[in-house]
């Protein structure tokens, strides 16, 4: 079981975090690495928020087992500024992946009422699509060079089921080491729907071998006491083998949902043992 972080807090509480993650059977985090938005002028700024503190809290999660990746949100036509945050960060912890977690920035715009549509909900991407295709294979290459030497190499995170969005470069990032759709709030049919896309994303990269990791929340009608049985879902014989879950996130897990994640981890372990 893994765990996103978001801001890491000052020096002091590294080791905390760290025994903490260990003592629930904690396996891998994904830490904050970059983020890059429009400001509301329109800039898109590229942040690094725990940039000063990545070394030391990488150094407590590996003295006690857990491999840690930095997870990032990217912006397409920013690539550059991403990837040097990324590098730095890379050279200053015992970092074993990078997670991509391309979300609105790589949509493109499109026509008519389709566009209409995704304004509506606050989607209205200004690029072509030809300015985000070229955009995403500069983001995979910067990235398949910073993970050529990591041991987990390069993930991908994102919308839980690809064909709701068609504006979206899905054969450019498929082709990872582990996969991690976002399926935080989904039903069960939407769960078998979804692992079942990403599988089949994966097998038309031809890379049948990358990990499945979905995402699952700490947050909303599927947390808390009902984080279980979302789980168990997962479980279902129509769902393809799953390998593992990472929750977001650290700041909203409780002590419930501490257990589950524990209790879930160790029968995955078992599993993969038997």
């Amino acid at each position: 079981m893994g765990i996103y972080l978001r801001r890491l807090k000052p020096r002091g509480t590294a080791a905390k975090l760290a025994a903490t993650a260990a003592r629930h059977g904690v396996t891998h985090v994904q830490i904050l690495g970059a983020w890059q938005e429009p400001d509301k002028q329109g800039r898109v700024r590229t942040s690094a928020p725990n940039r000063k503190v990545i070394r030391e809290y990488t150094a407590a999660f590996a003295d006690v087992g857990i491999a840690c990746g930095l997870w990032f949100y990217p912006w397409a036509g920013h690539e550059a500024r991403l990837i040097d945050a990324l590098h730095e960060q890379s050279q200053a912890g015992l970092i074993t992946s990078l997670l991509n977690d391309a979300e609105l920035g790589y949509k493109w715009r499109l026509k008519g009422a389709t566009r209409a549509r995704e304004a509506v909900k606050g989607h209205d991407p200004s690029l072509s699509r030809e300015a985000v295709l070229a955009g995403a294979r500069e983001l995979v290459r910067g990235i398949d060079r910073l993970t050529a030497d990591m041991p987990y190499g390069h993930g991908f995170t994102s919308y839980g089921i690809p064909s709701f969005h068609p504006n979206f470069p899905w054969d450019i990032f498929a082709p990872v080491d582990f996969v991690s759709p976002q399926l935080y709030r989904s039903p069960q049919s939407y769960i078998v729907r979804g692992v079942n896309e990403w599988r089949w994303l994966s097998a038309r990269a031809e890379d049948t071998d990358a990990a499945m990791l979905p995402s699952i929340g700490a947050f909303g009608p599927k947390s808390k006491s009902a984080m279980n049985g979302h789980v168990r879902n997962f479980f279902d014989s129509r769902v393809p083998t799953i390998d593992g879950f990472l929750v977001w996130s650290w700041m909203q897990v409780d002590r419930e949902e501490w257990s589950t994640i524990e209790q879930w981890g160790k029968w995955i372990r078992d599993r993969a043992c038997s």
